[in-house]
């Protein structure tokens, strides 16, 4: 069985409550405090749904600025979908997390967090075709030599002619990644590993899914490349970056001890909320206690949110929030008696017949992840709630994943020392076409609610990394302390 624990991490506690009888309703309603009797009571206490990536920063910032707040996390670990899990020997993520130096401001805060343990890692990914390996971000010099001068050819005319190409905004991700790698290259890489990804044809993903992935390959590359060589090409391969020593989760642990252990309810399910005159006026939590809330800002998932309002929204508000699909993803973690199965934090793989899309090496993101003569292997399945995948049983979901990767040649069956399965609900938002218009909607309409704010990815459906997460947060918690100043003046 996992544990959720390292030498770094503590036990986060519940807070403690006084629980007093609501005569208007059947439900406790609870005064929720991380201070004291003797303590000063601040003006304003933030109930933050969530306990993942985008509830601890927003907790953290709020924190450092002397905000009253409790987390509520219906898990029983802090974390969401970045916790780390330890099983023997070996820790993994709960997805191929790290750390990119994007942001000066969020790379100090986290440094001052982890100190030393916030190590500078440098592993660039690869793609994997049957048994070739493909650098990622698409290399000139890589497709030279793994796919031969005649592919090559008619990739630089493809990515030729669509640079030529007039002048023009992309709509969905199939026709950026056109314009940006040509067909041949786009058809091969891209297009059909997005379709797996998302689960949709990349004709109908808006061109937001691609994130900052597109890049490194262009006629200046080719040009480079094929004038300066390997050293030309290491310069726009994007493989370094940050990462805790023990794994994301230490990340996420040192947010929430920063937050305050008394500040954080885990085990502590949103089912309800209540709201009057345009603010959310009361939380339900798991089913029984009613608590009063100030300012509230939600990390959910944009459609449970909608759904747990009391009254409920508008029946076209609730149709849309129905609408909304996200994925998820199916874990399936590989322990091996061998020093490495590859160079690289990552590799892709694109073909429609291979069901998973990644696979991640965590010992190359922290040597601390793995003993020092053996690997770990985890294996991504993006999938839908009806899919079969979902529903599949631990059995069956390695004896596919292993079939696979031994005919890839990857590993050997007599390598495999042990293997776990984990399930992530609410992954990511997938982001068609049609979804786009419809989220900012749904936003428009819970912009009517006062003393609401929302953050993280799912709670604003948007595909955004964990760098990109801390930043918004402390740009939201800045936003809101400028209110309460103001409104502590007036």
């Amino acid at each position: 069985m996992a544990l959720y624990c390292a030498n770094w991490r503590k036990s986060i506690k519940t807070t403690d409550s006084v629980t007093l009888q609501n005569r208007d309703s059947n439900l406790t309603t609870v005064a929720h405090s991380p201070f004291s009797a003797s303590s000063p009571q601040p003006a304003e206490h933030w109930s933050i749904l969530g306990a993942g990536a985008a509830g601890l920063s927003v907790g953290y910032f709020a924190a450092k600025h002397g905000m009253g707040l409790t987390l509520f996390e219906a898990g029983s670990e802090v974390g969401g979908s970045a916790r780390t899990i330890r099983s023997g020997e070996f820790f993994f993520d709960t997805g191929a997390h790290r750390f990119h130096d994007k942001d000066p401001e969020v790379t100090h805060e986290m440094k001052g967090l982890l100190g030393g343990d916030l190590l500078e890692a440098n592993a660039p990914s690869q793609i994997v075709c049957g048994r070739r390996r493909i650098d990622f971000p698409l290399s000139p010099l890589n497709l030279l030599t793994t796919l031969g001068p005649l592919a090559v050819a008619e990739a630089a005319w493809d990515l030729l002619r669509a640079r030529l190409a007039p002048a023009r905004t992309f709509e969905t991700f199939a026709d950026l990644a056109v314009s940006r790698y040509g067909y041949s290259i786009a058809k091969t890489f891209l297009l059909d590993y997005s379709a797996k990804l998302w689960g949709v044809p990349p004709e109908e993903l808006g061109s937001s899914v691609s994130g900052q992935r597109l890049k490194g390959l262009n006629l200046r590359t080719f040009f480079l490349e094929t004038m300066r060589g390997r050293r030309a090409k290491t310069e726009h391969l994007d493989g370094g970056f940050y990462y805790p020593r023990y794994g994301i989760g230490q990340l996420m642990d040192a947010l929430a001890q920063a937050c305050g252990q008394k500040n954080i309810r885990t085990r502590s399910r949103l089912t309800r909320v209540f709201h009057s005159d345009g603010r959310i006026t009361h939380i339900q939590i798991n089913d029984r206690e009613k608590l009063a809330v100030s300012r509230v800002i939600s990390s959910l998932p944009l459609n449970v949110f909608l759904q747990s309002l009391d009254p409920p929204p508008p029946p076209e508000i609730l149709d849309m929030s129905r609408s909304l699909n996200f994925r998820h993803i199916v874990l399936v973690a590989l322990f091996l008696n061998r020093p490495q199965v590859s160079a690289n934090a990552s590799l892709y793989f694109p073909e429609p017949d291979v069901p998973f899309t990644r696979a991640y090496e965590p010992k190359h993101r922290s040597p601390a992840m793995s003993p020092s003569r053996q690997t770990s292997l985890v294996i991504e399945i993006p999938c839908g709630a009806n899919d079969s995948v979902w529903q599949a049983d631990r059995d069956s979901l390695v004896q596919m994943v292993t079939r696979r990767l031994i005919e890839m040649n990857l590993i050997q069956e007599k390598e495999i020392l042990s293997a776990e399965t984990h399930f992530l609900p609410y992954a990511y938002p997938v982001l068609d076409l049609n979804s786009a218009a419809t989220a900012q909607k749904l936003l428009n309409y819970l912009t009517g609610f006062s003393n609401l704010k929302l953050a993280g990815r799912c709670a604003l459906f948007r595909y955004v990394s964990i760098h990109d997460v801390i930043r918004d947060s402390r740009l939201l918690v800045e936003e809101l302390m400028e209110a309460v100043k103001l409104a502590a003046l007036n």
